[in-house]
């Protein structure tokens, strides 16, 4: 939980920092070091960085209950003797390419069920009761994915990010709460939070709404699932509220730069340098725009407890992007030789957002795609977009001409099903809409690129909501 907060939070107010500072650079260097006294440091051994190269920083958010000392803080987050150990909520992986400036937030559900490293197979969350060492070691082995830095901040980290900013305004389309967390969300519409609320909200797995006071309470059966797309709702919102408030007074700017130091801890070899390195990964990115992934899973049994077992077919692609590590160049879209009136195209609806197949099938066809119909895939929580083709001859190809105006996003399969040469686009949650090739979609694709659970949007930052309710976003700041 608070994991992904704290990376957004911190570079957030890093850019805003430094366009505050603009007229003195040697200024924002010395607050930045100066800062960055406040951060904990731990003896981890991570994964080389190549100059110019992608990197991974691992975001944990901890829950260890080490801070609790008063009633209140107990009857919140459980004492010291109840919830001893520590282990994390919250599990990302942000993947910054500084040859296109580009990152990607990956969350790691805590319930996936993996070996940990000298202890058995256990929860993904439980590893970090053994240690940070053990928590890197779990998810290079586990996923094959290197890690070249570590990040973590704890309950009171967040808390004081939040209070910093002064609040964070959220949606809410009907009541809602979680009794375990404290959340108690008494009426609809925008509500403010504060740190102490926020945290509630963000921590909640057994979140549960109800349409109107009559109603009974329903309970989100996502769980941690569901708890992740609240949380990058959250996150989004939080990096609105902190631009925003930055950008208004230098003050708050350099409090919420000292609140996300000290909220901190870090490996040693995490430099002045690696933090700067963050800032045009995100300088242009809009909070509504960032991609933000969840690694695709199923819920099972293994003995007695409920776990989550990775779809194995589905991470690859996921997993392959945050093994690339090594330095890139920018290559432009290959001209296809196929035309677009010469392929048949169908749209299966994989995203779970409520016409985005029709909406996408239309846009191909204005880019002269045949249609050749839409419908549902078998599953609405699809993570990224799938072009399918058959065996028939120059299929691939033809695939390869559909994807190229799908923004960025598909990734071409061979599916020895389909017996015809008709392109089939499976949409996933990443898809944003069509564009020709080489652009981006412009703002307000199909989808968004998680399919969140209640609340709505905030200005600029938008998630799906519950069935039957209407999104309307809190005001503008």
């Amino acid at each position: 939980v608070l994991v992904r907060l704290f990376v957004r939070r911190c570079v957030i107010a890093l850019v805003v920092v430094f366009a505050l500072m603009s007229s003195s650079i040697a200024y924002g260097y010395w607050r930045i070091d100066k800062s960055m006294n406040g951060i904990s440091r731990t003896d981890v051994k991570t994964s080389a960085v190549r100059s110019g190269s992608p990197v991974n920083y691992l975001i944990i958010g901890s829950d260890s209950r080490g801070f609790v000392k008063t009633k209140t803080q107990i009857q919140q987050f459980g004492s010291k003797q109840a919830e001893a150990g520590q282990r994390s909520d919250t599990m990302m992986i942000a993947h910054l390419d500084p040859s296109s400036n580009t990152t990607v937030l990956v969350s790691f559900p805590r319930d996936l069920w993996v070996e940990i490293p000298g202890h058995g197979h256990a929860k993904l969350n439980a590893a970090f009761n053994y240690g940070t060492q053990t928590v890197i070691d779990t998810f290079e082995q586990n996923f094959n994915i290197p890690i070249h830095h570590y990040l973590e901040v704890n309950f009171t980290g967040f808390e004081g990010i939040v209070n910093a900013i002064g609040s964070v305004d959220l949606w809410f389309p009907t009541i809602a709460r979680d009794v375990k967390t404290g959340l108690f969300v008494t009426t609809p519409g925008c509500q403010s939070f504060n740190g102490a609320r926020a945290l509630q909200y963000v921590r909640s797995r057994h979140y549960e709404y109800k349409n109107s006071p009559s109603d009974r309470w329903r309970e989100d059966p996502r769980a941690d699932l569901g708890r992740i797309a609240r949380q990058q709702y959250f996150i989004r919102s939080l990096a609105s509220a902190a631009i925003h408030a930055g950008a208004r007074n230098l003050s708050t700017a350099t409090k919420l730069l000292d609140r996300g130091m000290q909220s901190l801890t870090a490996d040693r070899n995490l430099s002045r340098d690696d933090l700067l390195s963050l800032i045009p990964a995100f300088q242009n990115t809009k909070p509504g725009d960032l991609v933000m992934q969840t690694v695709p899973a199923d819920g099972a049994r293994v003995g007695s407890q409920d776990v989550l077992l990775l779809r194995n077919d589905e991470a690859k692609p996921i997993f392959d992007e945050l093994r690339q590590t090594t330095a890139t160049t920018e290559t432009t879209q290959p001209v296809t030789k196929v035309k677009a009136g010469t392929v048949t195209v169908k749209v299966l609806n994989g995203s779970g957002m409520k016409g985005a197949a029709a909406t996408a099938l239309t846009a191909l066809a204005t880019k002269g795609f045949v249609k050749g119909g839409t419908g549902n895939a078998s599953r609405s929580d699809i993570v990224l977009t799938q072009v399918r083709y058959g065996s028939a001859a120059g299929s691939k190809d033809r695939a390869e001409a559909v994807a190229a105006f799908l923004g960025g996003v598909g990734t071409v399969q061979l599916d020895e099903s389909i017996i015809d040469s008709t392109v089939v686009v499976v949409l996933g949650h990443d898809f944003q809409g069509v564009a020709e090739p080489g652009k981006h979609p412009v703002a307000g694709g199909s989808t968004s690129s998680t399919a969140a659970a209640n609340p709505g949007h905030t200005k600029g930052v938008i998630a799906s909501v519950e069935p039957g309710a209407t999104a309307v976003g809190c005001p503008a700041h």
